[in-house]
Order: structure tokens, then C-alpha cells, then sequence
């Protein structure tokens, strides 16, 4: 038999009715748009035969369940802490995807949706009061959902939920819930920022990037009436409604004053600063794994590589948020995760016996890599501030101090001041 189309290659050979039994047996988790995506990093077996050509591609498109095909969307984003798992996304026929983070939902074409043809509705689970980490977990988890929802056009409908379950609440003694206790004395600023103490505050002002959404709901699953905590909590959720409604893009000047993108702008740069001092200090098991995630991806390809987070930093710094304070503690935290790093030469003439990569040889030693940072260890980092924490630096910058280095030291001192004073301006 010979092939009679070269698009199809061997699979010419088969029956179109074969092929289409083919194609069905393909995972649910295989994304399919309405044209042939770009070629992402990294592919599972089933998303590879998506770029074999255009014909297979038209082929599988027909017959493979996608998200394009239902118009409604529903996200779960989940309290714990689990490596390499972000959120859950599936549609109203079943289809579902499990999403390791951020840049993975980009490589499948979450990005490419057409938003404004959409209904979402995103679930939030309520964090679990005797572990004050889960919250943390929740605000890294929505801030990075919505950096790919703040981009889109706009959207038919979008619901915000704050869910409950049988053990986990929102709220604690009929009030909204406060996981983190005496949290002023966990900033170096020595003061909360206003509107940022329970739980859901956290959470909701990052809805406030998103635009043009023509039904914007946002509720708790639980209500309790009598409180004016709870009917505060009632009129802030009515207001982002009301933002998330409105037309005019995210940062526009002719917004309201007290509303417009600017304001939300320097809330949510503070509340960032805040939470990464929290997390800094904050004991608990999801915490100390949160520490372990931020400085495993610290960086996503080598020492001094590309660094979001790090460009994070600097933009702040150069917008003087909570100025010389914030710089010490960016200072403070960089040196400590230097201190951590696995695959640094000071590392392992420090600690030889924790990492030995001769037995992980899928591991590139000379790199940087977010499974060797997990492969150590494996229980998370402690809190900064902890004697632990505190004798493996004073060990490891002894190494790191050595005569051969010239001064080195001191320029891991004052890392981001010196990246400030390289960089007076800085292309973000």
C-alpha cells in the first residue's frame, strides 16, 4: 500500500473512520485551540502528535473534547502546598487540566483563549486555620492566575467563589477568619498595611487588575449576618463587581480617584512586599515549603540567569516601596538562598554529604535546577530567622569568604543595591 497523503504520512494507510477512533483515545488533558499553537518547551506523548502536521492537527481538533468547545470554565485553586501542582481547570463536559504553575498553562495555550467568549468561574478554598502557610499558598496561587487573566480582553461572565468545606471556613466565630496572628510584628516596618489582616483581603483586591467582565459575581459560600466585619467583607466583594465591570483598562487616569489603577497599584505592591516578609518569618509546614518553592525558582535557568522574581525586586526598589527597610530584607533574603543553593561549589564544600550528584544524574550539576532544591529538601526551608537557618549560612559563608574569592562577600552583602546603582532605569 502506498501513502496517499503525504500530511497524513503512515496514518493514510488507515480508514478515516480508524483514525477517528484513533484520535478519541487521546488524553483529556490534551489542549487543542482553532489553529495550529506554537511548539511549547516541554511536551506530553499525546500533545506531540499535534505537531506532526496541519491535516493531523484539523483531524484530531474535530474529535478530541477542548476547552474551545464549551463556553464555560471551572477553575479550582486549592489552599495546600503540592510541588509542581498550580490549579485545576475543567469544562462543563468533563474535560480537565492540571496545571503545574504559571509558565506551564502558557505552553498549553492558556494564554490563547478567546476570553471574551468565555464564562469563568473560579473556586477558592478556604485555608485551614491551624496552618496560617495555606493562606499564603492561596495569595501566590490567584496572583499568578490572574497575571493571566488581567490580560484578556474582557470576559461573558466571572464568578469569584470563596468556598468552604467541613473543616476549613473563611470565617472563625461567625468574623472572617485571621490565619496569620500579630502580623505587624513579622514586618520590618513595624505596622500592618490598612485593609490586609483577614484572610480573604488577601485575596480579593487582586481581582481588582481585571476589566470588561459584562456578569462579575464575587461571594463566599458562607455568610454570616449581624457582623459589620461581614457586611465590610459584603460591600468590598459588591465593589469589586463593580470594578471588574467596568470598561476603561486597568490603570486608566479616568477612573475614579480612589479607584482607579494607580491606587490598586501601590496596594497590591505592598501587599506583596508584605506577604514575602511574612513568608520570610512565618512557622508553619506550608510555609516552610513556600520558602523552599521561592528559592528553588528563584532563577529558572543559572546563577544570574533569567529571574522574574528578582525583576520583581528591582522594580519595587526602584519605586521606593517601604524604601531602606525593603532593601535590608532583599538583601537579607538573597544571601540565605545563596547560602541554600545545592549546586553552588560553597554548598557542597560546606555540606558534601546532603547532595551527591552522582546519584542523580538527571540533575545537571552545574545549573540551576528546582529538583535538586527539592531533592535536599524535601521537608522545606525553616524560617529565616531560625537557629538552623542561621548555622547553615554562618557554614556555608565561610566557604563562600575564602581568600580566593577577592571581596566577593561583600558584594553578596549588598547584592540589590548594587544591581539599583547598576540600573538606575530598568526595562520590565
Amino acid at each position: 500500500m502506498e501513502i496517499t497523503d503525504p500530511s497524513l504520512g503512515m496514518f493514510s494507510l488507515l480508514p478515516a473512520e480508524v483514525r477517528t477512533m484513533i484520535w478519541r483515545h487521546f488524553s483529556s488533558q490534551l489542549h487543542v485551540g482553532r489553529s495550529l499553537p506554537r511548539k511549547p518547551n516541554h511536551l506530553s506523548r499525546d500533545q506531540e502528535i499535534l505537531f506532526t502536521s496541519r491535516k493531523i492537527y484539523a483531524e484530531v481538533a474535530a474529535e478530541v473534547p477542548s476547552g474551545y468547545n464549551d463556553n464555560t470554565i471551572i477553575i479550582s485553586v486549592r489552599p495546600e502546598y503540592r510541588y509542581k501542582s498550580w490549579i485545576k481547570a475543567k469544562n462543563t463536559k468533563g474535560v480537565q487540566w492540571d496545571l503545574e504553575d504559571l509558565p506551564d498553562a502558557i505552553s498549553r495555550g492558556f494564554y490563547d483563549l478567546p476570553w471574551h467568549k468565555l464564562n469563568f468561574q473560579i473556586c477558592i478554598w478556604a485555608p485551614h486555620r491551624k496552618d496560617s502557610g495555606q493562606i499564603i499558598s492561596l495569595y501566590k496561587k490567584v496572583r499568578a492566575l490572574v497575571e493571566i487573566l488581567k490580560g484578556a480582553k474582557g470576559f461573558l461572565s466571572l464568578w469569584v467563589v470563596f468556598g468552604h468545606t467541613k473543616n476549613t471556613s473563611w470565617f472563625d466565630d461567625a468574623q472572617p477568619q485571621c490565619s496569620i496572628e500579630n502580623i505587624a510584628d513579622l514586618l520590618p516596618w513595624g505596622r500592618e498595611i490598612p485593609g490586609a489582616k483577614c484572610d480573604y483581603e488577601f485575596i480579593f483586591p487582586l481581582f481588582l487588575q481585571i476589566r470588561n467582565v459584562k456578569m462579575a459575581r464575587m461571594y463566599s459560600t458562607e455568610i454570616f449576618e449581624g457582623k459589620r466585619e461581614n457586611l465590610m467583607m459584603v460591600k468590598r466583594f459588591m465593589k469589586a463587581e463593580w470594578i471588574m465591570r467596568k470598561t476603561t483598562p486597568y490603570g486608566s487616569r479616568a477612573e475614579p480617584d480612589r479607584y482607579y489603577g494607580k491606587r490598586i497599584e501601590e496596594h497590591l505592591d505592598l501587599l506583596f512586599m508584605m506577604v514575602e516578609r511574612i513568608l520570610d518569618l512565618l512557622p508553619s509546614k506550608t510555609a516552610n515549603m513556600l520558602r523552599l518553592d521561592r528559592f528553588s525558582s528563584w532563577y529558572t535557568d543559572k546563577l544570574h540567569g533569567n529571574s522574574p522574581y528578582e525583576n520583581e525586586l528591582k522594580k519595587l526598589l526602584l519605586d521606593n516601596v517601604e524604601g531602606n527597610d525593603t532593601l535590608n530584607t532583599m538583601n537579607d533574603r538573597y544571601r540565605i538562598m545563596r547560602a541554600h543553593n545545592p549546586l553552588s561549589l560553597a554548598y557542597r564544600s560546606a555540606f558534601p554529604e546532603t547532595f551527591d550528584s552522582t546519584k542523580h544524574p538527571d540533575i545537571d550539576a552545574r545549573g540551576w535546577n528546582r529538583d535538586a532544591w527539592h531533592c535536599v529538601y524535601r521537608h522545606g526551608i525553616p524560617p529565616l530567622n531560625g537557629k538552623k537557618t542561621n548555622e547553615r549560612y554562618r557554614k556555608w559563608s565561610m566557604e563562600y569568604d575564602a581568600p580566593e574569592n577577592g571581596g566577593e562577600f561583600v558584594k553578596l552583602q549588598r547584592y540589590f543595591s548594587l544591581l539599583i546603582a547598576r540600573n538606575p532605569v530598568l526595562d520590565f
